[in-house]
């Protein structure tokens, strides 16, 4: 049963409320539960208490997974400003923050001659998702992986 210091491993697919598929595991996707932001909290309420084998659909609203979009996180640079090197939409590059000058996480939203548009939100920010889950495995969390805030692979730990 899915409990605090539990590792959860499941299938899932997350599709839009208009049912188009955004996202699905190929290979199960494993977690350590509890509070560790491993997931987005109201996912892990949800999820909290099922076992293995079970299936459950969880509707996860804006403001319960990954926020709502947020325009100060989209930005337009100039193409020589950016790194030298075919870039195209989708991709993902690292930048500095304006504000704070820390590293932050980038998509390619747009590329023309002149410039990027690059935004920072999730890619699921402002979207009502669908999750379809099947948890594959429940299993108590070792020390180390509670330790360390997250699940560790049969061999032990990586990074």
């Amino acid at each position: 049963m899915i409990k605090k210091d539990t590792v959860v491993s499941f299938k899932f697919k997350v599709t839009d409320t208009g049912g188009k598929l955004l996202e699905e595991s190929i290979e199960p996707a494993v977690y350590l539960h509890g509070g560790y932001g491993n997931v987005p909290k109201y996912l892990e309420e949800q999820l909290e208490g099922h076992g293995i084998g079970e299936r459950l659909q969880v509707r996860v609203e804006p403001e319960q997974g990954f926020g709502e979009r947020d325009a100060a996180l989209v930005r337009y640079e100039q193409r020589d400003k950016l790194p030298v090197g075919q870039l195209q939409v989708g991709m993902h590059i690292e930048a500095q923050r304006e504000d704070t000058n820390e590293p932050m996480t980038f998509t390619v939203t747009e590329v023309t001659d002149q410039g990027v548009t690059l935004d920072a939100n999730h890619p699921f920010a402002g979207i009502t998702l669908i999750f379809d889950i099947e948890i594959l495995d429940v299993r108590p969390a070792r020390t180390e992986e509670t330790t360390h805030g997250h699940a560790h692979g049969p061999g032990g730990h990586h990074h």
